[in-house]
């Protein structure tokens, strides 16, 4: 078990149906290690049965230590519930690689298709036998594998993975008639709703294989039950009918791959890497080898560069808040606050913005995933003029972001940003600060906001600590106690005011500092 406080979150970079990635590091590591931290959403962090599917997954991945598994480094509980460190591996998914091989309308290479699954499957044979404890992984997709700028590919996320033969108390939370997994990527067996065996993760192994050589999907689980009729009824794929260069070894091997049957697959994926390395060898002893790792970073030089960029200047406020211990006291890791409420506006701001990004269907599906509570409250017409337990706000930001929060900047700081439109925007309550830009200065628009501030939230106060021509300094007293969330949701509603009234390139970031939520704000005159 970690200690509470052992990582301070720099950027997130992932969310899935049970929670949240961050890169992260230890709190007083001056060597910098990244680690990739994992939590549950705020809305599960309470539910005792994703906690234990949550726990499950920390004990099966913790066993292993195998180049192409993802490796857990800890896990333990804080303020936020409990969270897994894992090592943090500079890259990319496999569905991220192949969505950049077609946006340029390229074939994947035979060798980087077929290193890339042998790599998988020397992987997933040592997830299937643990020293005896057999496991069935259940979630081998393409959204599951990463693959570094190294070369190395490694499979992750156990969040469904079974044990066959419980051994030490430990099993996994299964559910008789439940499907888990992705259906485009499920066997036939896991669709007639029978006990799989390692077996099952080998045909989505085939099914990945497939489409690393097509280039598409090959059963759309967004079908509905056509991918998974396809799945249960359809005979196997042939590969020739997409591309004609894939060795007759290889043909053969995902025709049983596909096998409705799982005694027609091969026994082991230990026997697929092998039969997989041996066509590997032969190709690159004919055309010379691929890297898999240069090839993987050409199409990521951009994202991989901005990534570093956002990881850097986190560490660096990092730093700086750890040298701030002496003076101003350990900063305080933000946890589930206490009694704190949010006005009404705030919230129908943000229903607003959804149903106008996302349609009324799009609202609805954030709302079923919300808490009781959350969903008792935003049952009744939401009043813009009464104030709500600040947990409404978290939960439907966090609701929000889980369906819909992808690409580099939170859908909370989008929220946050279409607030400000509402406020100072044209037409709105505050524009004369639009219409007059910063004549006057900054000083009466962080002022102004100041005021819009004490409106939406009864937590704190907001003060200019440092003012200077393209810089400010915003402290908001006791603002420690909001979450990730609400504090990305503000230096958001900041930073586009400032581009409003007229500061280009306006930039806001956000620390903790003793008691405070310090919000940083920098941009370039005229």
């Amino acid at each position: 078990m970690a200690s509470a406080r052992g990582y301070r979150h720099l950027c997130e970079i992932a969310s899935g149906g049970m929670g949240r990635v961050y890169v992260a590091v230890r709190r007083g590591d001056e060597t910098g290690t990244l680690f990739a931290v994992k939590r549950l959403h705020p809305h599960l962090r309470e539910d005792e049965r994703a906690r234990r599917t949550f726990g499950a997954e920390a004990s099966l991945a913790g066993d292993l230590d195998h180049p192409n598994v993802l490796r857990v480094i800890e896990n333990g509980q804080d303020d936020e519930g409990p969270f897994l460190a894992m090592e943090y591996v500079e890259g990319c998914t496999l569905a991220e690689l192949n969505a950049a091989i077609r946006r340029v309308d390229e074939e994947m290479p035979l060798q980087i298709a077929l290193d890339t699954v042998r790599q998988i499957a020397r992987g997933l044979h040592a997830v299937h036998d643990q020293g005896g404890l057999l496991v069935v992984h259940r979630d081998v997709s393409p959204q599951n594998i990463l693959i570094d700028y190294d070369g190395v590919a490694r499979l992750a996320d156990f969040g469904i993975a079974k044990p066959l033969n419980p051994v030490d108390g430990r099993s996994s939370d299964t559910s008789t008639g439940m499907l888990k997994g992705k259906v485009g990527y499920m066997s036939p067996e896991q669709l007639r709703f029978e006990t799989p065996d390692r077996r099952a993760d080998l045909f989505a192994l085939g099914v990945i294989l497939w489409e690393c050589l097509a280039g598409r999907r090959l059963y759309h689980g967004s079908e509905g039950t056509e991918g998974a009729r396809r799945i249960l009824h359809e005979p196997p794929a042939d590969i020739m009918d997409e591309r004609e260069d894939v060795p007759p070894d290889i043909v053969q091997l995902l025709f049983e791959l596909l096998a409705k049957q799982p005694a027609a697959r091969p026994p082991t994926a230990e026997v697929v890497a092998d039969r997989l390395g041996a066509v590997v060898d032969e190709l690159a002893a004919d055309e010379g080898k691929i890297g898999l790792g240069d090839y993987t970073a050409s199409f990521f030089e951009r994202e991989r560069r901005a990534r570093r960029e956002r990881i850097d200047a986190a560490l660096e406020r990092s730093r700086a808040l750890e040298g701030s211990k002496e003076a101003l006291g350990t900063a305080k890791t933000p946890g589930k606050p206490r009694a704190w409420h949010v006005k009404g506006a705030a919230i129908k701001a943000t229903i607003e913005y959804l149903q106008a990004r996302h349609g009324d269907e799009g609202f609805a599906r954030v709302v079923e995933i919300c808490s009781e509570e959350t969903q008792a409250a935003l049952a009744k017409p939401v009043l813009v003029s009464s104030w709500y337990e600040g947990d409404v706000m978290v939960d439907l930001t966090d609701a929000a972001q889980q369906l819909f929060g992808e690409g580099e900047v939170s859908l909370a700081s989008q929220i946050g940003a279409a607030s400000a439109d509402y406020a100072f925007g044209d037409g709105g309550p505050y524009d004369v600060f639009r219409r007059q830009g910063v004549r006057m200065g900054v000083e009466p628009f962080l002022s102004t906001a100041a005021e819009i501030y004490k409106l939406y939230y009864d937590l704190g106060e907001w003060v200019i600590d440092e003012l200077a021509e393209t810089a400010a300094v915003i402290r908001i007293r006791e603002g420690s106690m909001f979450p990730a969330g609400i504090a990305d949701r503000i230096a958001g509603y900041l930073r586009r005011g400032l581009v409003l009234i007229g500061c280009p390139e306006a930039h806001v970031t956000s620390m903790l500092v003793d008691d405070d939520l310090i919000l940083s704000a920098r941009w370039r005159v005229g």
